[in-house]
């Protein structure tokens, strides 16, 4: 790895900047569009920018002469540089070569940095936290509620409705009638009843998502299928076997059959 500290040293302030810093951010500019594929737009280093929001080369300059780096910037992954830090982390695990790598290749590549970046921006534009889960899978945050709530029944749906009301271990039980305010952000609520109108639809009017085995198709039916990967509730525990695609109910969709609904805005929709 290239000595990077003068990134850092030769930039105190906007009147204070040195040659060399200037000569080697331009080196660095240059050598990240030259990698850009065409892009007018790349992750800004700049700060309060943070490697979490595009901005023309331009306006990157200008960000980096008024402002510099943002701190602890000396691994260039975002910039054509996320070889490297493989490279560096994949020695670590020499004797695991194979399988270290794949690892490797997942959690340093420019396309998990990318999404990285999106998903916390969109998180802090949520109104509360995502879940009251802590570092509980889903699966296990139902058990735990079990454990804490003897003699009380809880299946994959209330489980994913109470991880978005309170904590476990935790007089936390799902009502159906509770407001938007009750859950961490209000498209939860819209969630469930989206997931609940369409089961009943799918299923009759008798059917109770709070008694029933989660419904691939009502879920894939009410939130727009898997989008960005995602079911719209409880994406750990649905069951992907019996799950059918968007393109299968598609072909399937009749005049009888519930519509394909668009899912809430992922403004305000929980990573969960």
């Amino acid at each position: 790895m290239d000595d990077r500290e003068w990134m850092y040293t030769d930039r105190v302030t906007r009147a204070s900047m040195t040659n060399e810093w200037i000569e080697k951010t331009n080196e660095f500019l240059e050598g990240a569009w030259a990698q850009a594929e065409g892009s007018r737009f790349m992750w800004c280093p700049y700060k309060s920018c943070g490697n979490q929001k595009r901005k023309t080369k331009k306006v990157m300059g200008e960000h980096l002469v008024n402002y510099g780096f943002t701190p602890d910037y000396t691994r260039w992954i975002f910039h054509g540089e996320a070889h490297r830090m493989r490279d560096e982390v994949v020695r670590h695990g020499a004797n695991k070569a194979e399988c270290w790598s794949m690892m490797v290749d997942k959690w340093i590549s420019e396309d998990w940095a990318r999404q990285h970046a999106l998903c916390r921006e969109r998180r802090l534009m949520m109104a509360g936290p995502a879940h009251h889960q802590g570092s509980l899978s889903l699966g296990e945050y139902k058990n735990t509620w079990s454990e804490s709530h003897p003699g009380q029944s809880c299946n994959d749906f209330t489980a994913y409705a109470m991880s978005h009301m309170g904590r476990a271990k935790s007089d936390v039980a799902y009502n159906p009638a509770a407001p938007p305010e009750a859950y961490t952000n209000p498209s939860i609520h819209a969630r469930i009843n989206a997931y609940t109108e369409v089961g009943r639809a799918l299923h009759g009017e008798t059917w109770d998502p709070t008694t029933a085995p989660l419904s691939g198709e009502a879920i894939m039916r009410a939130g727009q299928g898997k989008k960005h990967g995602r079911y719209l509730i409880a994406n750990s525990l649905v069951d992907t076997a019996s799950t059918p695609s968007l393109s299968q109910l598609r072909a399937s969709t009749t005049d009888s059959t519930p519509p394909i609904r668009l899912r809430p805005e992922t403004s305000v929709a929980s990573m969960h």
